[in-house]
């Protein structure tokens, strides 16, 4: 995964258009976006990828601005994101990301996450689809997708992620319900809160001696406000954990994903 979602430098733009292909965006870790050891989430890593997906789908002619006017919405399908290393509060984190391809159906987005001394720290591919927001249908990409693509070697191939498979067990279960804040501008769950759910979903003492180093994760449908998700967790072994989000009022399967975890030295008590 990682040597697939290397993404080029500025040879790498398409010069030949008004657009810039290769994108980038500076955030400074804020104290609300840490955890107890004082290292940014996960979740707040993917905020801040979401965030540049969406300025850059903007510049792009893309974004929010132009789907409102079509009715349409970009929908998040599948995720994998590698972090090496957890900056923390008052570090900045650099997120560069570029679109790599689409097809029939899918658009495909790489990101790249560096620290303030431009070491990487962690890698993503992701999959996204538009859909009309009148009929919920998916839309071709020729539909909406207008920016051509460089085809002369600078570009990395599409990272095509596959389904994952469900638990084959249920060894814990964590449930919550959906609330206002939990919410997008499309009425439903933020992509970003399921990932906060399944983190939640681990007993204290796990999370205190674990890191988490890799998620993977496939968005299957939508919950809304008020729903009750039931988190459900298979230990596949010690640091590799297979999820399934149900929605427990009709046992629609919302989401399904897969985290791999690092132990972590604990220090000892004087």
């Amino acid at each position: 995964m990682t040597e697939a979602m290397d993404i080029p430098g500025a040879k790498g733009m398409n010069h030949s258009s008004r657009f810039t292909l290769d994108w980038a965006d500076s955030y400074t870790i804020h104290s609300y976006e840490v955890d107890t050891e004082g290292r940014v989430t996960l979740a707040a890593l993917c905020r801040f990828m979401q965030e540049s997906a969406w300025r850059h789908a903007d510049h792009l002619e893309m974004g929010y601005s132009r789907f409102v006017e079509e009715n349409f919405a970009w929908i998040l399908s599948r995720q994998r994101i590698c972090v090496d290393t957890y900056p923390r509060w008052g570090d900045s984190v650099t997120v560069r990301t570029r679109p790599t391809g689409t097809d029939r159906l899918f658009c495909y987005r790489d990101f790249i996450l560096t620290d303030a001394s431009e070491h990487i720290i962690g890698r993503a591919a992701t999959m996204w689809f538009a859909i009309a927001l009148a009929t919920r249908a998916p839309q071709r990409t020729d539909a909406y997708f207008h920016v051509p693509l460089p085809d002369d070697g600078n570009l990395p191939p599409p990272v095509r992620l596959r389904k994952l498979p469900p638990p084959s067990t249920s060894d814990h279960k964590y449930t919550v319900q959906v609330a206002y804040g939990d919410l997008d501008t499309n009425h439903h769950v933020n992509n970003v809160r399921y990932i906060d759910w399944i983190v939640d979903s681990f007993a204290d003492d796990f999370l205190k001696t674990h890191s988490l180093t890799e998620l993977e994760i496939n968005y299957l449908s939508e919950a809304r406000y008020g729903d009750e998700i039931v988190v459900c967790g298979q230990d596949n072994d010690a640091t590799t954990y297979h999820h399934r989000l149900v929605r427990s009022g009709d046992d629609v399967e919302l989401i399904r994903a897969r985290t791999y975890w690092h132990t972590t030295e604990v220090p000892e008590l004087p």
